[in-house]
């Protein structure tokens, strides 16, 4: 069987992001984030509610409730966030891209280690928005034909 995931980003402390992955292979939801906080108590209690919705909603027995395990740490654990109140304000504040780059890591397979640091977060943001908004370097006259 493939493996299949849902992706669910979690906003923590107003300013923090982490990532929850519904693993329907392993039954499970697994979170972390780049301080390694506590799993949020919210968080502990929607995993349940939203497999309990799909499975209203397909009748798929994957998301019967009763099959599930509880929330657990990630395997591999995001890398360490530095803090600036620790003196290390390279590659803090990420503004989430390390959540979009470990969806990125998992749906590419790579699950052993992450391809990014949070040292790269600058360079990642901006790579990210160049392509969402599909600015990437193209010659004049492909970019006129692109435009609607």
């Amino acid at each position: 069987m493939k493996s299949v995931n849902m992706f669910l980003p979690v906003h923590m402390n107003s300013c923090h992001w982490g990532l929850a992955i519904f693993s329907i292979k392993n039954k499970t939801v697994f979170f972390n984030d780049g301080y390694h906080c506590p799993i949020p108590e919210e968080l502990k209690q929607n995993p349940n509610r939203i497999i309990n919705i799909i499975s209203q909603a397909t009748g798929n027995d994957k998301f019967n409730p009763l099959g599930w395990c509880d929330i657990t740490r990630f395997i591999v654990p995001l890398p360490d966030q530095p803090s600036a109140v620790t003196g290390s304000p390279e590659g803090c504040g990420s503004f989430g891209v390390a959540v979009i780059c470990t969806i990125r890591d998992v749906c590419n397979g790579k699950t052993d280690s992450f391809s990014w640091t949070y040292q790269d977060a600058t360079k990642l943001c901006a790579e990210l928005m160049l392509e969402l908004l599909d600015l990437r370097i193209q010659p004049r006259w492909k970019r006129r034909t692109n435009m609607a």
